[in-house]
């Protein structure tokens, strides 16, 4: 990573991402694996800080929130409004959300708050890399029991992929013994 990087790490350090666990290690090391990873794959640098911001104000599974969202507005000075809106939504997508807005991307996409929010072809697109790229990077780190979910995610959503990031999920499946 670039320069471009240094400030949302000084962010996401200022915020404990470095103590707290995560996977086997720690918030933060997974967090920059992940971004790692969507750069390796050629995406632009900010769907790569949403990617490294994708847990900030928590998650779903369990992730406790770095982040309120009362502080959008300084994740957003620092990273884009582009990259906080992708780790903001990111935050709120209901399990299997992915998979159902699939036959519909330009369109809506449900968060469990019970909201609906309209989405474009560009913003699902950088959720899904996010979404793979995350779990690609979790899959030498966890039980594979707890990636079946998932992967079953994955597997919809990898044909939307750019060629690079399609290889690797494919390869990542394979090597877990996830594609059954």
């Amino acid at each position: 990573m670039d320069k471009d990087f240094e400030l949302p790490i000084a962010l996401l350090r200022t915020c404990g991402a470095q103590h707290r666990p995560h996977s086997g290690r720690r918030l933060l090391d997974h967090l920059i694996g992940t971004a790692d990873i969507l750069c390796s794959w050629g995406e632009p640098p900010w769907i790569a800080k949403a990617g490294l911001m994708h847990s900030i104000y928590g998650t779903l599974g369990g992730s406790r929130p770095l982040l309120t969202y009362a502080g959008r507005t300084v994740v957003a000075g620092v990273i884009g409004d582009q990259a906080e809106n992708i780790a903001y939504i990111w935050s709120l997508v209901g399990p299997g959300s992915l998979e159902r807005s699939s036959q519909n991307m330009d369109g809506s996409i449900a968060l469990v708050n019970g909201l609906i929010v309209s989405i474009n072809g560009l913003k699902w697109r950088a959720l899904v890399a996010v979404y793979a790229a995350n779990l690609v990077e979790q899959a030498n780190w966890v039980d594979r029991a707890l990636l079946a979910k998932p992967a079953k995610t994955l597997r919809v959503i990898c044909p939307y992929l750019n060629p690079i990031a399609r290889y690797e999920c494919d390869a990542t499946l394979l090597r877990g013994g996830l594609d059954t």
